[in-house]
């Protein structure tokens, strides 16, 4: 058993031990912090960081004070010390920036269809309590469920400074809609917008008003063909040789998992669209044809699986190999292009795990592309959401 004596300077919660007591998940945290381990929101993260710094460092000693001498864990730690303790804050929120267009929280749950969508998000608005670990009434100010929702190009530049594009809790959103758009998944993905959108200024001697203006559609384009999500916007890339192929396969796993769906333009399941090719449960090789009617130069092949995305709880860090892989990717496949009506293989893969491979090859004259599936990661059904074809 260790003792823990606290010093002088930690607060005293234990005015709080009831409220504490009946929090969520609060039964675990003897073993570590939480969440909710907060300044109350008094506290400046943006002109006093040190003072919240040395504030965030007395919370969490005050907290441990009150699991080892207060709480009715008090038991389960004795065998416990307090060894780590972090010395950088996690600001949620210091300064957003002014663009175009501020996302409010009535667009957030309304789900706001923006026509310059660059990316999406779907954390509920949740707004910690401004008295955070001292208060007496919970965690949360409030913690709204939200739909998946579209976030704006309009958010991501500013308003009044011509060259400045921004992604993350920086961005032109409200209090309150930020509690939603913060999250690291929404982040990254404005990341992407941003980063892509960058590229396309200086490609076009842009400024970000401009590129909105006149590029837009391409921006939104150039996004889905990196496999961006935008809601409600399709593939409609004219340089795809693919939109304008006839598809068959091997097996269909029902109506509903038609071959076409590689060419619908979306890659991701929506609500009872599934937007995806699967085979029947018989096993593989199972295989795909995409063919035209007359022969076109091609050089690169876009392929999108599989890696169930829609499955929010998966985490495959702490799994040995063999289960850590998403079943439904396909594994083992190769690729081949028909030149003057015989197959030859371009690429062949062993292992894959990935979502996204890009397979590029010397230009072929063809008139077909196949993919043979022959293993997935343990899903009897072969698995493809998108093809996409180019002369690049």
């Amino acid at each position: 058993p260790v003792s823990f004596v606290a010093p002088e300077w930690a607060w005293d919660l234990t005015f709080n031990t009831t409220n504490l007591q009946a929090r969520k998940r609060v039964e675990n945290t003897y073993r570590s912090g939480t969440w909710w381990h907060e300044n109350r929101n008094t506290v400046d993260d943006l002109w006093d960081p040190e003072a919240a710094r040395d504030g965030l460092l007395r919370v969490g000693i005050s907290y441990w004070n009150w699991i080892k001498n207060h709480s009715n864990m008090a038991e389960l730690a004795a065998h416990r010390k307090l060894i780590p303790l972090p010395i950088t804050s996690a600001r949620r929120e210091t300064r957003r920036l002014v663009g175009e267009h501020i996302l409010t929280e009535t667009e957030v749950m309304k789900a706001t269809l923006f026509e310059d969508r660059v990316c999406y998000g779907g954390w509920g608005l949740d707004v910690h309590h401004p008295d955070a670990i001292f208060s007496t009434e919970g965690p949360f100010d409030y913690n709204a469920w939200v739909p998946m929702y579209s976030i704006p190009f309009r958010s991501l530049y500013s308003k009044n400074i011509p060259n400045l594009l921004f992604a993350g809790r920086n961005i032109s959103v409200s209090h309150v809609a930020l509690g939603s758009v913060r999250v690291q998944g929404t982040t990254g993905v404005m990341g992407q917008a941003v980063g892509t959108a960058a590229a396309m200024c200086v490609a076009n001697g842009l400024d970000p008003h401009g590129l909105y203006e006149h590029n837009l559609s391409d921006l939104q384009q150039q996004l889905l063909k990196d496999d961006q999500f935008i809601l409600g916007v399709r593939n409609e890339d004219p340089a795809d040789l693919a939109l304008t192929a006839a598809v068959r396969a091997s097996s269909e796993l029902s109506p509903s998992y038609s071959a076409w769906n590689v060419i619908s333009g979306m890659a991701r399941i929506l609500e009872e669209e599934t937007h995806m090719w699967a085979s029947d449960t018989s096993g593989t090789p199972q295989w795909l044809e995409l063919e035209w009617e007359e022969e076109a130069a091609l050089n690169s092949i876009y392929l999108t699986f599989d890696t169930d995305l829609n499955d929010k709880n998966r985490h495959t860090e702490n799994l040995p190999d063999t289960q850590r892989m998403p079943p439904e990717c396909v594994r083992d496949y190769r690729v081949q292009i028909r030149e003057k009506g015989m197959w030859k293989t371009v690429a062949e893969v062993k292992g894959n795990f990935q979502r996204r491979r890009i397979h590029r090859f010397a230009t072929c004259e063809t008139d077909g592309v196949r993919i043979e599936v022959e293993a997935t990661n343990g899903d009897p059904s072969a698995r493809v959401y998108e093809v996409r074809c180019y002369h690049e």
